[in-house]
């Protein structure tokens, strides 16, 4: 595939598998100054709508290049393989690639995605501003044991989902407005 993104699947084949608390890929500045320009653009040009998941507002992603991107094969391979998840691509039975927008008052509740199967997924955060927490919260257990939060930063990159109902997390509301992509695969 020669594909301009293929950078980003460079960034993810080079960066280290993160164990603790489960396995996860986190790279900053995952995106070109450019093609991060453009996310935003598109992020900002659509209306949100509260949608009946676990996030308050949501819209389809419009940069068609990078959603078809998302939804790669390559892509998604790179990210199983680097995971060591073992859920092939040709398993996958449906490609969630949403914008979201949670406002300050809205969290999201302790859950895994994974319906017994591995159910890897990943965000960019685009926040207006950069913070040093309430981006998304890993933990071990139910009790919230070996708990690990990730910063809301710009252009970051998180993925993971290899541990079917074990991959636990979570968002606690504060003073920010938490704006990512989030592409799930089903």
């Amino acid at each position: 595939m020669n594909n301009i993104f293929n950078y980003i699947i460079d960034k993810i084949k080079s960066t280290d598998l993160l164990i603790d608390p489960y396995e996860h890929i986190w790279i900053e500045n995952i995106l070109t100054d450019d093609h991060y320009s453009q996310l935003r653009d598109d992020f900002e040009s659509k209306e949100y709508t509260q949608e009946d998941d676990d996030h308050s507002l949501s819209a389809s992603v419009g940069w068609n290049e990078f959603s078809d991107f998302c939804k790669s094969s390559e892509l998604y391979t790179a990210i199983q393989q680097k995971l060591t998840a073992t859920r092939l691509h040709s398993d996958v039975d449906k490609f969630v690639v949403n914008y979201l927008k949670d406002l300050p008052e809205h969290h999201i509740g302790l859950h895994s995605d994974a319906k017994g199967k591995e159910t890897l997924q990943w965000h960019i955060y685009c926040p207006d501003i950069d913070y040093d927490k309430w981006g998304t919260i890993f933990c071990l257990n139910k009790n919230r044991l070996g708990k690990k939060e990730f910063p809301l930063k710009r252009n970051a990159f998180l993925a993971y989902g290899k541990n079917p109902g074990k991959d636990l997390h979570y968002t606690e509301p504060g003073d920010r407005i938490r704006k990512s992509l989030l592409v799930r695969y089903r």
